[in-house]
């Protein structure tokens, strides 16, 4: 989980602490995949990858670092 996603969720733990909410890791996890936060993304190839280069020139391995 990225550090954004992360702060968001302790930010959401927080407040549901002090509303005296369910915050029991069950209550979590419904709330948090309805919300999509724990999801995931899923990762493409950058632009100018080398998986990209087809037709002009052959595809090669993946240069951007995924």
């Amino acid at each position: 989980m990225c550090d954004r996603k992360r702060e968001q969720l302790d930010r959401f733990k927080e407040a549901a602490r002090e509303v005296e909410a369910d915050t029991s890791d069950d209550a979590l996890d419904l709330i948090m995949g309805e919300l999509d936060m724990k999801k995931k993304p899923e990762a493409h190839h950058a632009s100018d990858c080398a998986t990209h280069n087809a037709p002009a020139l052959p595809a090669g391995k993946c240069d951007c670092g995924l």
